[in-house]
Formats: C-alpha cells, structure tokens, sequence
C-alpha cells in the first residue's frame, strides 16, 4: 500500500507547487462550483474517457493491458479508463488522480509518483482553503459537498486539521476566491502571478488567519475589537 500524503509530509517547495497545480486546473477549466464536474476536466485537457465497458467494446487489446495493471483507472496516451463497477466517489477520484500524473509531470519511477498524483486529486476535490472558508468540521459534510468517498474524506480532513494556512497565503486565497471571491470585479491570478509570501512572527495571529479564510475584513474588524475590548450589547 503506498503512503498517504498529508501537507506536513511535504518540503515547502513541494506543498507550493501542488497548490499552484490545483489553482492552474481550476482558472483554465473555470471551475466555480461543487463538486467538480471530473469528465469536463479531462476533456478540457484533451483526453478521451471511457469505462471499462465502453473500451471493451472499442478496443479489446486495451482492454485486457488496463484491467491487468489496475482495478479503478488507468491513462494510455490521451485515453483514460475507469472501472465503472467502483462507486462513483471513488472513480471521480481516481480520475482526478489520473489527471494528477499527466499535470505534475513526474515519470513513473519517482518514488512519489503515486502519493504526489494521490494528494493532487485530494486537494482539486476538496481544497483546503474552500473547507475553511465553509466552516466544515466532519466527514459526512466533506462528503456531501465534494462527493468524495468516506474514506478520502477522513484522509481530507486529516490534512485539513494539519494544515497551516499562513503559509502560502495568497496561494490558499487565490484557490478560495475561485469558488467565493469577495472582490468579483477582479479577475483571479493565474498561478503563475501568484506571489508566495514569506512567513512571519505575526503570521500565527489567530484574527489575521480568519481574516484571510473569511475575506471580510472591515467587518470582522469590528467583531475583533467587540470580542477584545468588549461589547455594550
């Protein structure tokens, strides 16, 4: 079984980089709802999908090589494959995990080529920074709002509990506001603009992080200083 990722298990560069592949999906495909529309992605980038039902009936040869490597999906050339006899929350990600491979580039020997492509599809599914911003604190609800299975949605949340949100800050935000951006006049940077900010002592101030998750800062400006100083309600 291979090792389950989660953002501490990650150098910073790294952590970075699969953070601005998860933005680069979501501007290009101009993704903006929940949960994400998977076959559309693939198509976006040019591939073709199948069940492993339909390549039978297409391609018999093919057939046969997929299901001997895997039981869930599989990529040859720019056809993918999936098991259309899995549940659908595990075929959306295992198709996500497919996209994975083709988006971070790694060749098949790296040794994180399966853990990079396996934490790729968990956060395209279910961003962190979009959890934050909707307050969800369980695994049903993780669930029901990105159609994940029960399962990834423990690993999710278990990165999600981990994961430090003042680093990176623009990255995180930037991901949110495709989905609940609180300045809709503004277009969303690509990742390629998006600046990586140094940490900071100040960084770890608990009303800057909700700050930043909430994107409402005059107003919550307002509830900071009634919760320190008191309120005459």
């Amino acid at each position: 079984m291979r090792k389950v990722l989660h953002c501490t298990d990650l150098k910073s560069a790294e952590y970075s980089r699969l953070l601005r592949y998860t933005l680069e999906v979501y501007t290009e495909c101009g993704i903006t709802s929940f949960p994400i529309d998977c076959i559309a992605i693939l198509n976006h980038y040019d591939f073709k999908v199948y069940s492993y039902k339909e390549l039978e009936d297409k391609n018999q040869e093919l057939f046969h090589f997929c299901k001997t490597f895997t039981d869930d999906a599989f990529t040859w050339g720019n056809i993918i494959a999936y098991n259309e006899k899995t549940k659908p929350e595990r075929i959306r990600f295992s198709l996500m995990h497919e996209l994975g491979h083709h988006v971070i580039g790694l060749p098949p020997a790296h040794q994180s080529y399966e853990s990079y492509a396996d934490y790729f599809a968990s956060n395209l599914l279910a961003p962190r920074s979009v959890i934050w911003h909707l307050k969800i604190e369980n695994v049903k609800d993780i669930c029901n709002k990105f159609q994940v299975s029960a399962m990834a949605a423990n690993r999710i949340l278990e990165d999600y509990k981990l994961c430090r949100f003042w680093e990176y800050q623009q990255l995180h935000k930037s991901i949110r506001d495709c989905f609940y951006s609180s300045h809709s006049s503004l277009s969303t940077p690509s990742a390629a603009e998006v600046p990586e900010l140094p940490h900071t002592e100040d960084d770890n101030n608990f009303f800057d992080i909700l700050r930043f998750c909430r994107g409402e800062k005059q107003n919550f400006l307002s509830a900071e200083a009634q919760h320190i100083h008191g309120s005459d309600l």
